[in-house]
């Protein structure tokens, strides 16, 4: 699945445009070279952000920043990451398909990571901020880099995008992975809202539920959630009410939840069909 690109000097630049490289950069001790500082003390009396600047080409850390905040520094650097990159080779629009998906798998980045985007961008790239804190008023940029490369996963992210580099997972094959593990609705939050109950009851008679629907079937369940907030049934709705407000949800959860509601009275004879169409749906 992965597109490569020569170079003039021979190193091959995957379809991420990071170069293949033997070996990890997780066991490599960072270098003064590598990282081409100048091991200034950072005074954190100035009060005003660092730019310690750009790094080897190589090297997954290619910018840190230092703020001083609170009354003491912190310690960021980022990593891009382009949702389109996961798109299968199959997929006609890779834009929609990662449009669709970006909630999902940006969760899923978060947790394995530990790293937060700079801001949730209306598009598919994101910039995630991987930082430290409680830094020595002595620290040296040598120093604080050092820290970001050992005691962050940004060398670990940056080593499974580049499915070239040797002992190391695919961040592709595990986003794969983790989206079959999920379902996925396009139609979440607001857009949810906007979905008549006469096209919901038509889609169940029909047995035709798309995202559209599931997405609003969700979305009723956690209105009714609300409404009954002291009964099994708002404890069993939250996986439901995940669906709705996130837009993805675990389908093992899911179907659990969908089960358990069916057995609550309100459940059954309230919103069986739709509980039992939105099972099939997350079955597909």
């Amino acid at each position: 699945m992965t597109t490569n690109q020569n170079r003039a000097d021979g190193r091959t630049a995957n379809r991420y445009g990071h170069i293949n490289r033997p070996g990890t950069f997780g066991t490599k001790p960072l270098t003064r070279a590598d990282a081409g500082i100048l091991g200034t003390r950072i005074d954190p009396r100035e009060g005003m952000n660092i730019e310690l600047g750009p790094r080897n080409p190589d090297s997954p850390i290619q910018t840190a920043r230092l703020r001083f905040e609170d009354r003491a520094w912190v310690l960021e650097a980022d990593q891009m990451v382009d949702i389109e990159w996961f798109a299968p080779d199959d997929v006609g629009d890779k834009h929609a398909w990662a449009m669709k998906h970006r909630h999902a798998i940006d969760w899923f980045l978060r947790d394995r990571y530990d790293i937060d985007p700079d801001r949730t961008p209306e598009d598919t790239v994101y910039d995630y901020t991987a930082s430290l804190e409680d830094l020595s008023a002595t620290m040296t940029e040598e120093r604080a880099l050092q820290r970001l490369w050992d005691e962050t996963n940004l060398v670990q992210l940056w080593n499974e995008i580049d499915s070239g580099t040797d002992g190391e997972e695919t961040l592709e094959r595990l986003v794969a992975e983790h989206l079959e593990t999920v379902v996925v609705t396009d139609t979440w939050g607001a857009a949810a809202a906007d979905v008549p109950w006469g096209d919901i009851d038509a889609a169940v008679d029909n047995g035709k539920i798309d995202d559209r629907i599931a997405g609003a079937i969700a979305k009723s369940i956690d209105d009714a959630a609300r409404i009954n907030w002291s009964g099994k049934f708002y404890r069993y709705a939250s996986d439901i009410r995940d669906l709705y407000r996130k837009g993805y949800v675990d389908r093992v959860t899911l179907i659990s939840s969908i089960d358990k509601l069916l057995d609550t009275q309100e459940g059954e004879d309230e919103h069986g069909d739709w509980l039992r169409a939105l099972r099939r749906w997350a079955e597909r």
